[in-house]
């Protein structure tokens, strides 16, 4: 296991290591690692799409590139309606296609095109025209 320095740990108040698990090697306080910039960006643009489907906008509006879990938001879709549902299948389906599909996280096509009203239709059919997988 390897490990990092970094600056400070807020929890003990001290300049520490950080190991391959994100926690500090004096108090196993767990903190974020930074994002690269490549991630930082695959992030802001799925954030993009998730919020261009209207009815994810109010539920995302906490959710930023850094506090982005993709099975955080899956799960915390279980209480929505349907359409809501599907268009987060869909974003999770997008943001890592092999992951979603291990989970279990199946996007039926027919039944979002039967669920989704005009603006999330438009937000499905916008990255139709210009598809791209983070």
């Amino acid at each position: 296991m390897s490990t990092s320095i970094i600056d400070h740990c807020e929890n003990c108040d001290r300049t520490t290591t950080l190991n391959d698990y994100g926690y500090c090697a004096d108090c196993e306080a767990s903190f974020a690692l930074p994002l690269s910039p490549d991630e930082l960006r695959n992030r802001e643009y799925i954030l993009a799409l998730a919020r261009s489907f209207p009815c994810l906008r109010s539920k995302l509006s906490h959710v930023t590139p850094e506090t982005w879990d993709v099975d955080k938001f899956v799960a915390s879709s279980a209480p929505w309606s349907t359409g809501e549902t599907l268009c987060a299948l869909f974003v999770a389906n997008v943001w890592n296609p092999g992951w979603a599909k291990e989970q279990g996280w199946t996007f039926d096509l027919m039944r979002f095109l039967g669920n989704a009203d005009t603006g999330n239709r438009t937000a499905f059919v916008n990255w139709c025209a210009k598809p791209y997988w983070p």
